[in-house]
Order: C-alpha cells, then sequence, then structure tokens
C-alpha cells in the first residue's frame, strides 16, 4: 500500500487525512505494536475521529462527599487522544485548566479496542472533592483532541444540565429546573434553605 510519505512498512506509520481534505478519507494507517512479534497479524483500520457523550454525573456516597464528573469517548482510530478538564465560574470568560490538586483529581483513561475491532473507547472522569463540588455557578468542560479532529471536541456540563457540581450543604437546597431564574452558568442554583431548631 501507498502511503503520502511512500510504501507503508510493518511498524511504520503514514500521515492522518484533514477533514479539510476529503479526498484523502480512504487513507489507511498501520499502528505500531510494542514489542511487535507478539502481533501475530498485521492490523489495518481505517482513521476515524471519536464520538464524544455529553458530560454525566455521579455523587459520593462518603462523609467527605464529591462527585465525579464522567465523559465517553468511543468509535476513533487510531486510539491516542488528548484529554483536558477546564473549569469556568460564573462570570469568567475564560476557562481555566484543571489539574490534579486537594480540589480535584483527573483521570484520563486508557483506550481499549472496542467490540467492533476496528476502533477504540474510553471514559475520562473529573473527581470534584465536597469543597469544591459546591462551587455555584461552575461550568465544566471535557476537551478531547485527536489526530484526525482539526478542532478539539468540547462537552460542557452546563450543556449536558449535570449541575451536580451544585450539591446542597446542610441547610441548603438545590433549586429545581423551573424554580426561578436560573443562574448566568445554566446549572442548578443552590438556596439557602432554613433549618429548623427542633424544639
Amino acid at each position: 500500500m501507498e502511503s503520502i510519505a511512500g510504501p507503508t512498512r510493518p511498524g511504520s506509520s503514514c500521515s492522518c487525512p484533514s477533514p479539510a481534505r476529503p479526498e484523502l478519507s480512504g487513507i489507511q494507517v498501520l499502528p505500531r505494536w510494542d514489542p511487535p512479534d507478539q502481533v501475530p497479524f498485521a492490523v489495518i483500520a481505517a482513521v476515524q475521529p471519536p464520538e464524544v457523550s455529553e458530560i454525566s454525573t455521579s455523587s459520593s456516597m462518603s462523609a467527605v462527599g464529591g462527585v465525579t464528573l464522567r465523559c465517553r469517548i468511543a468509535g476513533h482510530f487510531p486510539g491516542q487522544l488528548s484529554v483536558t478538564w477546564l473549569r469556568k465560574l460564573r462570570h469568567e470568560v475564560v476557562a481555566v485548566t484543571l489539574q490534579d490538586s486537594g480540589d480535584c483529581r483527573i483521570h484520563p483513561g486508557t483506550a481499549v479496542p472496542a467490540p467492533d475491532g476496528k476502533s477504540f473507547q474510553q471514559e475520562t472522569r473529573l473527581s470534584l472533592t465536597g469543597s469544591t463540588s459546591h462551587g455555584l455557578g461552575a461550568e465544566y468542560i471535557c476537551r478531547v483532541g485527536h489526530v484526525c479532529l482539526g478542532t478539539p471536541v468540547e462537552r460542557s456540563s452546563a450543556c449536558s444540565g449535570s449541575g451536580a457540581q451544585e450539591r446542597a450543604k446542610p441547610g441548603q437546597r438545590v433549586q429545581e429546573p423551573g424554580e426561578g431564574a436560573a443562574d448566568g452558568a445554566g446549572g442548578l442554583r443552590v438556596q439557602e434553605e432554613a433549618v429548623g431548631d427542633g424544639g
């Protein structure tokens, strides 16, 4: 098989076509395997961009609390991806790239072969501590880059309606959609709620 750069040999790589050049969409790539002697057959697959799900959330049942945001990525080839999580606070224009810290932990995930045998899939997670998860109006963004994408794909917690980063503290309740005005970030809003003294 001929590539743009010349003949393709086992262990070599060739350029991935750009969406801006559809005439090159039939080009195939041969991924590298390490060690190569453990691959009993040649694997050739067509390059494919990833499909990125909306952000889903789950709450921790521990005493510390917290929220985990998840984003599933599937259908891409080759398997290498870049995954970045960002946070944009209310009234801020620019989102800030998140890194592992005491407030959050990033799990980029690992690409594994999909059931179709022709693509890869992985799940990336952002774990927020109890204190961070209470931030009002915070929007979280999952940004995915791939060799076949001219521009990275982004998914927002505000667009997905997750709103889980705004869980109620003791003495508060989470305002449900439709109960008054929404906050500026499009998520749920936390309101103060009186707590009786029991007597």
